[in-house]
């Protein structure tokens, strides 16, 4: 009695272009000084965080909405276990 069931999932993941997301941190550093590219040394959204810390609010917003019209996003599907139900629910 007790314990959990897992079974598999799907979930989406988002995949960066490095040269989508410099761009757009370019651009972003051009109109807000606080904006540094060269800090997102990952092409991940944790880098553009990292790059935008202490810009202008929604800078980051602005930036991710950049990489995905520039064609910057990849979402691919990865499958994960997930706790589908507690035993003694059944």
């Amino acid at each position: 009695p007790g314990g959990k069931v897992y079974g598999p999932a799907s979930e989406d993941v988002e995949r960066l272009d490095a040269a989508a997301v410099f761009g757009a941190l370019e651009a972003a550093g051009a109109t807000d000084p606080k904006v540094r590219p060269w800090e997102a040394l990952r092409a991940t959204k944790d880098g553009i965080r990292e790059a935008v810390k202490g810009a202008k609010r929604g800078t980051f917003g602005r930036v991710l909405e950049a990489v995905r019209a520039a064609g910057g996003v990849d979402v691919e599907a990865r499958e994960v276990w997930r706790v589908r139900q507690e035993k003694g629910d059944v």
